[in-house]
């Protein structure tokens, strides 16, 4: 196994459509598209681009494909799923899959702003009031003090029991001091269901962006934490139900 992976990245969990590829040790490229319900057209025109622009690096190379596993946007996670795997079909690629809310809390961390010890909150929008949530911690001591080890498992959640699980880790006096942060596009729907908004850090902002993605899938193939791509299928948490079109003959 080579030390030094060739890893495309992909995310398409969320309204973000982005590429990243990892190679020689570090971020080669990176692209995102911040276009909702495009990704199905994006996609494959940012991989080509991103390969391009990274001296001429062939998808045939490809050691590794990492992508957003879930939970996400149903049809977001498809395209990138179908994508994923075409290409280890074709190139012989290892699939490593990366759950989309620690993508989020990997993206979120931010050095000289989220401490060891600090809680972040994983937080998508879902349909109907409800909201994909996972928390994660980063580790302050032991032999990898910048990992993230998790809090809860990512549910999908009504947002005022999500609300419910922040503010008991935030009055669980066995726990670690530190900050919680709730990041991502749900993060401010539970902000507005807790009893003291102002004790947590907000960044709704935040993304599973494709080099956090790049990151941990390195991490996750190096360890051995790969998929079977022709039977691989996204975590989608809850079923999908199809909204139809004003003025549809389903109405």
């Amino acid at each position: 196994m080579p030390s030094s992976p060739l890893l495309l990245a992909l995310t398409t969990a969320t309204d973000a459509c982005g590429v990243a590829l990892w190679h020689d040790g570090g971020l080669a490229a990176e692209m995102t598209v911040h276009l909702p319900r495009r990704h199905g057209a994006r996609l494959a025109p940012l991989i080509r681009d991103a390969l391009a622009h990274s001296g001429g690096l062939d998808a045939q190379d490809l050691d590794a494909v990492a992508l957003t596993a879930g939970p996400g946007s149903y049809t977001g996670l498809r395209i990138g799923a179908s994508t994923a795997k075409g290409l280890c079909a074709a190139t012989d690629a290892a699939l490593a899959p990366v759950p989309t809310l620690e993508a989020l809390a990997e993206a979120g961390r931010r050095p000289g702003c989220v401490a060891p010890g600090d809680v972040l909150g994983a937080v998508l929008r879902s349909r109907r009031g409800e909201v994909y949530a996972a928390a994660f911690r980063l580790q302050a001591d032991g032999p990898a003090d910048d990992a993230l080890t998790p809090v809860f498992e990512a549910e999908a959640l009504e947002t005022d029991e999500a609300a419910q699980r922040f503010e008991a880790l935030r009055r669980d006096d066995d726990a670690p001091s530190g900050a919680i942060w709730l990041l991502g596009s749900g993060a401010g729907r539970v902000a507005g269901a807790l009893p003291e908004e102002d004790a947590f850090r907000l960044r709704a902002d935040a993304l599973p962006t494709a080099a956090a993605v790049a990151r941990l899938g390195v991490a996750r193939r190096a360890a051995g934490t790969v998929a079977d791509a022709a039977a691989f299928e996204p975590r989608y948490l809850k079923d999908f139900h199809a909204t139809p079109r004003p003025g549809s003959v389903f109405e």
